[in-house]
């Protein structure tokens, strides 16, 4: 459980970052982390507007790859 609830305060914090740096008007104290099946965010634009978002992660393995590389020196 204790991993759960680290995955969802890093959702929460990347959420945060995003809702800063969008544009959208997302009202920063409305936020709030739903549990599964739901969508993972649900908050409110302009105050009137219920709006919900599914956090993904995308990653680049080859990237990744090249970066691991160099932390171990190859």
């Amino acid at each position: 459980m204790a991993s759960r609830d680290r995955h969802g305060l890093r959702e929460q914090k990347i959420f945060l970052d995003f809702a800063q740096a969008c544009g959208l008007a997302i009202q920063l104290d409305s936020i709030e982390k739903r549990k599964p099946p739901e969508p993972d965010i649900l908050c409110q634009i302009d105050r009137e507007r219920a709006v919900i978002f599914e956090m993904v992660e995308l990653i680049d393995y080859d990237i990744k790859s090249k970066a691991i590389k160099l932390e171990w020196g190859q």
